[in-house]
């Protein structure tokens, strides 16, 4: 079933396929530059497997979010909070009795003894949070109870007003466990509900398990409709998985992801703390509802296995075998006939046939980020125990290693994964990151191939913003360039609910009822969707250089300072901005006073714009000032051709005077890493001291002068934001162009597909927004969102204008041959 939302968006994107986009008309006159598709000298094959999907227990992205499961803490195990009381997820109702009982698996789970009455909101009370239930729609509740003399038990579903909307008394209680089951029908819609649950009679109840859930789930296993629906939307090739830092249970091992207490019935997991992301994991979604929800999407399971680390704890050498030996198990569990131990469990489980699990990550980024997580040295000793053992007995299985291995008896994982987190301008200025590297024995398995197994932009990007999604798709163009050596790829994360924003941005967007996806969720479906077999060379023509512009800025690192008599001038006309025209604090605690500007933190960067309107769109201009350093470790940070519009401040160019612990004067371009345009000069800068400052732009060039003497000279034109790739679908012929322009202004180019004398069909499917900053919200889901268009532009080589802030992906099918 197609969720409903996504599938109108699709339909009210089909436009007109009469008429072809703005210059897409043959009478349009040709521009003079071309982009051609060499159709005529196909690349390396295109792998099925380079774009998959990265599921972490992260933002309540299961708990409460995925897992269809309404109720918080259903089996009673989450623990209590140090200075409070009660059972959390859980509220006695006045007069009742709830306490904690002797649980029914020894010490693994908790039991409760109940009289009266007690209710449940599920996850987040409040409107957009608790449970939401539809009118008319079923809801299967089991109850797992045993009485404590005569007594009897109703399950209600009611609006948080209390008004009853439907209820049910359970079979009679026995002195044996039983599972009862009844079904409820909402005779309204309501969101912000809860369940009640009351036992009748002058005796008690012990429960064990409290169960609510949609009686229709997504293929039947147990997962929410509307988010697993926008998942199998994205087409992935595989799923990876639990984790993430989830995998390592944060500082402890004891909080670990350990996959044999995550399957059987529900009722005997006993649930573990997810202490990196700060709540509770029933393991509802378990190892095997985790390989179930990959067979249902089609997609490869990756499972990540911890190797012994976690961010603060290691196993020792000598007790690492149990950790393999779980591995191993969760390979057999997967892969092994019903016959063997783990294949009868899964059979036990309600899936007698293999899963065929073939991809296994060791550990989660170990050995990645300098000691966190453990060394590169503890990780690669442990990763070779485990490599090892799973070579010998699963040598079908391809091993994904978090760091390049070495070493003589060391066995070579199939994938290396690496992970990218970053702002818009990085992944720019990354598009080409592969070109160059290495493939020296990338086919005889002595090097790895590459996973790109977390990639976002994570600032500047607002709550998913289409900068950030126009940014990742300029990325992606260059992984799938070199698809002959990144092999894999996958955002991060997929999911988070609006009320537990633990991480951000996120593909999907959720709250008890409602989802949609961001700008970078529709990138990756629109990249997983057209996917081609194999690489054409793709010619881009040699565009202009860009001319920042935009106002100017003040600032320090680890340094306080004052600045005074600011002016800039362009053409015959000079301004002195003040507080008064208008300041922004970026970051710090910047004053104004008689005309000063000062800052009294020795803080990593802080900075100021000054709002100055005439320079919005002005590339040309100088700006003079003075400038004293009061204390601290280094100089200033002079900003110009500042985008007032940039979410974060972030999207100028400064003048680093006194940097780099006061050594060294360089400028630098701040979208995207701070990349250092041209060579640093030496320099330092004096504590008390009045220094003179003029930066000088014109026609591309930027000239900086100190106290007069020229330090830098240099041209700080930008490349244009412009990236794509292209390839061919082999069986249809049809060749799949997909281009991101990034800048403002539209791009009319000449489309030429080589080799190919005539165009029959060609559709686009474009994405794009009035503003980068744009996003799409519960209001206006669909904001941003791909369109389409058909045309038939005849020949093949035709004019074709790409929006500004776009990604298009262009389909076109060559006529036959006459």
């Amino acid at each position: 079933m197609l969720h409903a939302s996504l599938a109108a968006a699709m339909t009210l994107s089909v436009h007109s396929q009469a008429a072809p986009p703005a210059g897409g008309s043959e009478e349009a006159a040709p521009p003079p530059q071309r982009l051609v598709i060499r159709a005529d000298a196909p690349g390396h094959a295109i792998p099925d497997s380079l774009w998959g999907i990265f599921f972490e227990e992260i933002n309540h992205a299961g708990e409460g979010g995925l897992l269809a499961e309404k109720l918080r803490n259903r089996s009673f195990a989450e623990p209590i909070p140090e200075n409070r009381e009660g059972i959390p997820g859980w509220t006695r109702r006045d007069g009742s009795i709830l306490e904690a009982a002797p649980p029914r698996y020894g010490d693994v789970m908790s039991t409760v003894r109940l009289h009266g009455g007690m209710h449940n909101e599920g996850y987040f009370r409040g409107e957009r949070g608790g449970i939401s239930v539809r009118g008319g729609e079923t809801y299967a509740v089991r109850v797992d109870a045993k009485r404590m003399g005569e007594a009897s038990i109703t399950v209600a579903l009611e609006s948080s007003d209390g008004t009853r909307l439907a209820h049910a008394t359970l079979a009679p209680l026995t002195d044996e466990w039983q599972s009862l089951l009844a079904s409820l029908e909402p005779s309204a819609t309501a969101d912000g509900a809860r369940f009640s649950i009351t036992t009748n009679g002058p005796g008690d109840a012990l429960i064990d398990l409290v169960s609510l859930t949609p009686k229709s789930t997504w293929r039947g296993h147990g997962l929410r409709h509307d988010l697993a629906e926008l998942v199998a939307a994205m087409k992935p090739a595989f799923l990876r998985f639990p984790g993430g830092c989830y995998v390592e249970g944060g500082d402890f091992l004891k909080d670990a992801f350990r996959w044999p207490a995550t399957v059987g019935d529900v009722a005997s997991r006993p649930g573990h703390m997810n202490a990196t992301w700060g709540y509770w994991s029933s393991d509802g979604l378990g190892f095997h509802e985790y390989l179930q929800w990959c067979e249902d999407l089609g997609a490869e399971p990756l499972f990540v296995v911890n190797c012994g680390l976690s961010h603060k704890e290691s196993v020792p050498m000598d007790l690492l075998g149990p950790w393999v030996q779980e591995a191993l198990d969760a390979l057999d569990y997967a892969n092994g006939p019903q016959s063997s131990e783990q294949g009868a469990k899964r059979a036990n489980n309600g899936h007698p046939a293999p899963f065929g699990l073939r991809l296994i990550e060791i550990g989660n980024e170990n050995g990645m980020f300098g000691s966190f997580g453990g060394t590169a040295e503890q990780y690669l000793e442990r990763y070779r125990v485990f490599a090892e053992a799973i070579r010998a007995k699963h040598p079908d299985v391809r091993i994904i290693s978090n760091i390049r291995v070495s070493g003589p008896n060391t066995p070579q994982p199939d994938f290396v994964d690496e992970h990218f987190y970053n702002t818009p301008g990085w992944f720019w200025q990354n598009v080409g990151l592969y070109d160059r590297a290495d493939r020296t024995g990338l086919g005889d398995g002595t090097t790895p191939a590459i996973y790109v197994g977390e990639y976002a932009v994570t600032q500047g990007c607002g709550l998913g913003n289409l900068d950030a999604a126009l940014a990742e798709a300029a990325f992606m163009t260059g992984i799938e360039r070199n698809s002959d050596l990144v092999r894999m790829a996958s955002y991060a994360p997929l999911f988070v609910h609006t009320l537990d924003r633990r991480w951000n941005p996120d593909a999907i967007v959720f709250d008890a009822s409602r989802s949609y996806g961001t700008p970078s969720y529709w990138v990756q479906a629109l990249f997983a969707d057209h996917r081609a077999d194999r690489l054409l060379p793709l010619e881009l023509p040699s565009l202009a250089l860009v001319q920042p512009s935009g106002t100017v800025g003040l600032g320090t690192w680890q340094t306080q300072a004052e600045f005074k008599d600011i002016r800039v001038t362009f053409g015959e006309t000079t301004v002195e901005p003040s507080a008064q025209d208008g300041m922004r604090p970026v970051r710090g605690a910047w004053s104004w006073e008689q005309g000063t500007y000062r800052i009294r933190e020795e803080a990593d960067e802080r900075l100021v714009l000054l709002d100055v309107p005439a320079l919005h769109g002005l590339s040309d201009y100088t700006l003079s000032l003075k400038a004293k350093k009061l204390a601290g470790a280094e100089g200033f940070l002079i900003a110009f051709h500042a985008d007032r519009s940039s979410p974060d401040g972030e999207r100028l160019t400064w003048w680093n005077i006194g940097g780099w612990g006061n050594t060294t004067h360089a400028i630098e371009r701040t979208d995207g890493g701070r990349v250092r345009l041209g060579a640093g000069v030496p320099g330092q800068i004096e504590t008390d001291r009045w220094y003179d400052i003029r930066v000088e732009c014109a026609a591309g060039r930027v000239r900086c002068f100190l106290d007069g003497t020229l330090i830098h000279d240099l041209d700080a034109r930008l490349a244009p934001r412009v990236a794509g790739c292209a390839g061919v679908q082999e069986q249809s012929g049809e060749f799949i162009l997909k281009l991101v322009n990034g800048t403002s202004d539209p791009l009319t180019l000449v489309v030429d597909v080589s080799g190919v004398e005539r165009i029959q069909r060609a559709e686009s499917i474009v994405l794009s927004g009035a503003s980068l900053a744009d996003e799409n919200t519960f209001e206006e889901p669909f904001r941003i969102a791909p369109k389409r268009t058909t045309f038939s532009p005849g020949p093949a080589r035709f004019p074709y204008t790409f929006p500004a802030r776009s990604l298009t992906v262009l389909r076109v099918t060559p006529a036959a041959a006459k």
